[in-house]
This record gives structure tokens, C-alpha cells and sequence, in this order.
């Protein structure tokens, strides 16, 4: 009986938490820490930015004094220790490994001069390592739970889906549940053109020479297996599931962007929102 209930219990581990260390950081998620953060900005506006190559046409400096949720290599942008009101999310474990996140990420992190960070639980172990000197929360993605296939739900403290993007995965359930009224996406082109450059200047905002040699080499096995890889298909019905949830409780999601084939939301003129002295948005709160 011992060994069933054993198998039992790890096959459950492996099935929810990926892994028994996953199951460990798991336990660990601050609950009491993000109840904390419920509608705290309720009614604001936020950004949320990720990485497509449209950001190039875009002066982000319009930003820095904006509640801003960005991802993974948005690490490598000049503005990104410009942007006082930060929320980093990742939840992918290719940015890091058993000796901690990945040094590109890392060290730009630990020399922001303030941010938030929202992690997979499955990165606990990593960020730990680093001792990264922000705050950092946890949160649980599901994934056998599937945004593109109608799951959704903004309780950040319980199990959020799949959405095959951090920005759907962590961002917008967080966007929510913090209360954002308006929420503005950036360099969500939901097209990667990683069959259209050898060198990928369309997919990114930066250049691949800045990342480390096996994020390169995967950007190469995405390039040569699209149909296993780039499964920008079924990213916008996630974005549809999350627009009719957001709509149904009185909230919207636009597409702030410079392209991009995101047709899901509503197109509106980035530098159109920002009024007044621009000197102004610069004011340190």
C-alpha cells in the first residue's frame, strides 16, 4: 500500500507540478503577499510589453513613469532600468537553470533600481540562488489547463492556465487582479517571422547575439521545426478568451503595438495616450 500511494502521490507531483521541486516551490507561493496586491491599482492603466520587433518603432520613454509589466529579454532594452512602476514576469524555464537564472537576466535584474517580479513557481529554486534583491512572487500555471481552448481565471493566488505566452500566462490574470482598468499591449506582434530572416532581426527587439548560446541554438530549432515550435496559431484564440473575460467584467485590452498581426484587440495610437508636458510623465512618486 505504501508504494501505490507513493507512486500515486509522485505521479500527481509530475502531473501538476512538473517536477519534485516544482511540487516543493509550490508550498512555498505567498499567498497572503499577492492577496495584498488585490485591486491595490484599481481603476489605473497599465502596460504590458513583450519582445516582438516592433518595439524598434516605438520610443518607450514614454513609459517611465507608467505601471509597466515586461518579460524575459525586455532585460536588453534601453529603457528597461528607466521604468520606475515595474512588474517582471517570466515563466518559461529556459531563462534559467539549476545554478540560478540566466546571467544576461540576472545581473540586469539585480541592477534595476526597483521592481517586482512575478515568477513561475517552477523558478523559485533559481531565483533563490540569485538572491535577487527585489521582491519576487510566485504563481502556479497550469498547464492542462488551456486559455485557447476557453480557460481562463485572474486569481493569481490560485491556479492560472496555459496560454502558450507569458503575457497571457502571468501578465494579463495579474493586469486583473490588481485591479488595471485599461491595459495597453507593446511588442505582442504574435508573428515570430522565424522563417522570414536568417538572422531573426524580425522577431525580436534585439539582437540574437546578445543572448547566450543555447537560447541561439533554440531560435535555430524553432526556425527548422515551425510546426512543433512556433505555435503562434493558437495564440490568438488565447487572446480572444482573455478579451471576452476582461469585457464581461467591465475592462479593456488594447493594441498599443507598431504592427504585428494581433488583430484579436483594438488598435489605438500609442503616443496618442500621453498628453501634456511629457517632461512631467519624468516626475520620480
Amino acid at each position: 500500500m505504501r508504494n501505490f500511494y507513493g507512486k500515486k502521490f509522485l505521479r500527481e507531483i509530475y502531473t501538476r507540478y512538473r517536477s519534485v521541486p516544482g511540487w516543493m516551490a509550490y508550498q512555498r507561493i505567498d499567498r497572503e503577499a499577492l492577496k495584498e496586491k488585490h485591486n491595490l491599482y484599481a481603476g489605473a492603466r497599465c502596460f504590458i510589453v513583450a519582445n516582438g520587433a516592433s518595439l524598434r518603432r516605438q520610443d518607450l520613454s514614454f513609459l517611465r513613469n507608467e505601471y509597466v509589466f515586461a518579460m524575459n529579454w525586455f532585460v536588453l532594452h534601453p529603457e528597461f532600468n528607466s521604468m520606475r512602476k515595474l512588474f517582471f514576469c517570466m515563466g518559461d524555464k529556459r531563462f534559467w537553470t539549476p545554478s540560478g537564472l540566466l546571467p544576461g537576466i540576472s545581473e540586469r535584474l539585480q541592477a534595476h533600481p526597483g521592481l517586482i517580479c512575478l515568477f513561475d513557481h517552477t523558478l523559485c529554486p533559481a531565483a533563490e540562488k540569485d538572491r535577487l534583491r527585489h521582491p519576487v512572487h510566485y504563481v502556479w500555471i497550469n498547464t492542462n489547463r488551456s486559455v485557447w481552448a476557453g480557460q481562463f481565471q485572474s486569481d493569481i493566488t490560485r491556479e492560472l492556465c496555459w496560454g502558450w505566452s507569458t503575457v497571457v500566462d502571468i501578465c494579463l490574470p495579474a493586469a486583473f487582479y490588481m485591479g488595471f482598468k485599461n491595459i495597453y499591449l507593446l511588442g505582442c506582434d504574435c508573428d515570430y517571422r522565424l522563417d522570414r530572416a536568417d538572422d531573426f532581426s524580425q522577431s525580436y527587439f534585439y539582437s540574437i547575439d546578445k543572448l547566450p548560446e543555447d537560447d541561439r541554438r533554440r531560435l535555430q530549432e524553432q526556425k527548422n521545426s515551425p510546426e512543433q515550435y512556433n505555435q503562434t496559431g493558437i495564440l490568438p484564440k488565447s487572446y480572444q478568451t482573455v478579451k471576452d473575460y476582461f469585457e464581461q467584467h467591465g475592462r479593456k485590452i488594447y493594441n498599443a503595438g507598431a504592427g504585428g498581426s494581433l488583430d484579436v484587440f483594438k488598435r489605438v495610437n500609442y503616443e496618442g495616450l500621453f498628453s501634456g508636458d511629457r517632461e512631467s510623465q519624468y516626475t520620480a512618486v
